[in-house]
């Protein structure tokens, strides 16, 4: 979870536990109307490309890696790369899909241009950092360590990664019902 950072969130609005909460959305839609139609049509679309490995696919992508990115999306790769046991929700898009060896292919590719790349995102990374001056105290907050025991505690964090993703969903599964109960088949 924590080496996904921000891009785990962005995939987390396709699990099972979000996508179930429509008056949720339907709020949002109503209340967030020119945001939404820009997820609609641009992010959400433009996000499940990258996870399913078809962002070189579509119409406007020469299939060349942006030129002012310093830090790739990997969590497609990462996930391929740990296969274990674990199927975290949402993850595994390449084992769902009629298309899954390409899928895996393309990741790979993917891959290969962010290792030929890097000496851009280096450089992209030193421009945007130019005269920045990192706080001591504060990088605590982004390494993994901090993060493990900030979302699992000191015991949790010391626990196996499937019981960690077991638990997360868990809890996520719970927040969801929490907010919108499941409507019970009597009702239907």
């Amino acid at each position: 979870m924590v080496s996904g950072g921000p891009s785990v969130f962005g995939q987390s609005e396709s699990g099972a536990y979000i996508t179930r909460l429509e008056e949720t959305w339907t709020a949002l839609r109503r209340q967030f109307t020119q945001t939404a139609i820009l997820y609609e049509k641009q992010l959400k679309p433009f996000s499940k490309a990258l996870y399913e490995g078809r962002a070189c696919q579509l119409p406007e992508s020469t299939c060349v890696l942006p030129n002012n990115v310093s830090v790739p999306l990997l969590m497609p790769l990462v996930t391929l790369m740990e296969r274990q046991a674990v199927i975290f929700e949402g993850t595994d898009t390449w084992e769902k899909n009629n298309e899954s060896c390409e899928i895996m292919m393309n990741h790979l590719t993917t891959a290969r241009l962010m290792v030929e790349a890097a000496h851009s995102y280096q450089m992209n990374g030193e421009r945007i950092l130019e005269g920045f001056q990192p706080d001591e105290e504060m990088s605590e907050i982004i390494k993994t360590e901090f993060q493990m025991r900030l979302l699992w505690g000191s015991k949790g964090a010391q626990v196996n990664q499937p019981e960690r993703y077991e638990k997360f969903n868990q809890i996520l599964t719970a927040l969801s019902r929490k907010l919108e109960p499941p409507v019970k088949q009597a009702e239907l």
